[in-house]
């Protein structure tokens, strides 16, 4: 097996890789690992869901997180507005055969369940950028990328139970 140097990513968040091509690594093409950023693992491993939960994720391509956390729960609702965004998360979930991980195309202002139990909301600035191109008609206005991130967030709130835990 080749080696590769793999020092360890801060707070234990994985391994940095040098490689500027990690499918090129050993154990890539069998979907021993994934790339993802630190703060995504750390946001998985932060989260705490409890292994019995099913999450909902509004705003899951291309999918670190939702990776990470069907790793740690029961399963994974993975949503976002873009199909073909969505077509490179379902790239990332056979890559890594994650059978727990069920992706649906929906608008993460109206999400197409309810109640949750456990909800992942990353709803970046590109998120919401995204959501107002593709409603809007590709009008790039940053008072409407503002509300539309609010009313993501708002959605998740209302989709929430008691129990819920929500991250932005």
């Amino acid at each position: 097996a080749a080696k590769c140097r793999t020092p360890a990513a801060p707070f234990g968040a994985g391994l940095v890789v040098e490689e500027t091509r990690p499918q090129r690594l050993p154990g890539y093409d069998d979907g021993a690992f994934y790339v993802q950023d630190p703060a995504q693992a750390l946001v998985v491993r932060f989260a705490g869901f409890p292994p019995d939960a099913v999450v909902f994720d509004p705003c899951a391509a291309p999918g670190g997180k939702a990776l990470g956390t069907a790793q740690r729960v029961r399963s994974v609702l993975a949503a976002d507005l873009a199909r073909r965004r969505l077509g490179r998360l379902a790239e990332n979930v056979t890559h890594v055969s994650a059978r727990n991980i069920h992706l649906l195309v929906a608008d993460a202002r109206h999400p197409p369940v309810r109640p949750m139990a456990a909800i992942l909301l990353d709803a970046s600035l590109r998120a919401a950028k995204l959501n107002v191109e593709v409603n809007l008609a590709g009008l790039k206005d940053n008072h409407r990328v503002s509300a539309c991130r609010d009313e993501i967030g708002i959605a998740a709130v209302e989709t929430a139970t008691l129990s819920q835990r929500i991250l932005k």
